[in-house]
């Protein structure tokens, strides 16, 4: 499996203070890209295969699942197709571990994998790809934010723009606001690990602007 997840070493950001308005008024009008065509490529006895565009050597990029009767092993692996972003040609799949979850964009014309931590979305003009992390308490797992730069000057390719990994806040979801900032709804660690049941006033809202 060919995988990439190059960093842009370039990439400028800035992190500012939001609001529950914004994003509220960024999820009304954000649209997800995701084509989800789950029928289209089904798994055949745990094998899951998706073709590729161009003639190409080899012709699809397969995901095999592997299962586990041990629950004590702590191994096995569940592949899933989620669909996919027709406009710029890639597949969208989830794998799910024990104590562990990714997901993979692949380039539907040379089979190019990129490992990313979770589903993303797609911002408005198809400039970057973003996704968070799960909420975890795993050691190991990331908390943040990912965000992948889209090249179409010559061939569509990612780049990994920019990756917070911290352990201030935990990322419950976010939204495209522009094609060049994203709103995050976030809440405390420490909130996190003092309250019994989370409530919404103790989320609050972060912009990040590319």
């Amino acid at each position: 499996m060919n995988l990439r997840g190059q960093t842009d070493t370039n990439q400028t950001f800035s992190i500012t203070k939001s609001s529950l308005k914004d994003y509220v008024k960024a999820v009304k009008t954000y649209k997800d890209q995701l084509i989800q065509d789950t029928v289209m490529f089904k798994k055949e006895n745990g094998i899951l295969e998706l073709p590729l565009i161009q003639p190409h050597y080899p012709p699809s990029v397969i995901f095999t699942d592997t299962l586990i009767e041990d629950e004590e092993a702590f191994e096995g692996r569940e592949y899933n197709y989620l669909g996919q972003y027709k406009k710029i040609g890639f597949f969208l799949v989830e794998g799910r571990f024990y104590e562990h979850y990714e997901c993979y964009l692949i380039d539907k014309r040379i089979g190019i994998v990129t490992i990313i931590w979770d589903k993303p979305k797609l911002s408005p003009s198809s400039k970057y790809f973003a996704n968070i992390s799960k909420l975890q308490i795993f050691d190991g797992v990331p908390s943040g934010i990912q965000i992948w730069k889209i090249d179409t000057s010559h061939n569509v390719e990612l780049s990994k723009y920019l990756e917070l990994d911290q352990r201030i806040w935990f990322p419950i979801d976010f939204v495209w606001e522009t094609d060049n900032s994203l709103i995050l709804k976030v809440v405390s660690i420490n909130k996190f690990w003092e309250s019994e049941e989370l409530t919404n006033e103790d989320y609050y809202y972060l912009r990040i602007n590319l």
